[in-house]
């Protein structure tokens, strides 16, 4: 139930709100993005991102980041087949390798 607010810095500049629904450590977090300086809220319904992390062998952890929301009007399905899934996921990989580069250094 907890909300903040997400300034993005880099790239894009904007902002989102945050609201997580759904938490269990270790394995998954759910959040709900009610509101946005980008117009998503406008074109899409239920907007949410889940991120879960399963161990695979003791050594290896898949994470995986997923989006899920519903278009509002064709022209919001329209932009999401020829654009937005492509861009989402170049964001989550970015996102993905992140972790990865600070995971690996604190190891260090």
């Amino acid at each position: 139930g907890v909300s903040y607010r997400c300034v993005i810095p880099d790239g894009r500049s904007g902002w989102c709100v945050e609201r997580v629904v759904e938490h269990i450590p270790f394995q998954k977090t759910t959040v709900a993005i009610p509101e946005d300086s980008w117009g998503l809220g406008q074109i899409f319904d239920q907007f949410l991102t889940e991120l879960t992390v399963e161990d695979m062998d003791g050594t290896t952890t898949r994470v995986r980041i997923q989006a899920f929301y519903v278009p509002k009007t064709w022209g919001a399905r329209a932009r999401n087949t020829l654009r937005l899934r492509r861009t989402m996921r170049q964001r989550a990989l970015q996102t993905l390798e992140g972790l990865r580069r600070l995971l690996e250094k604190s190891e260090e």
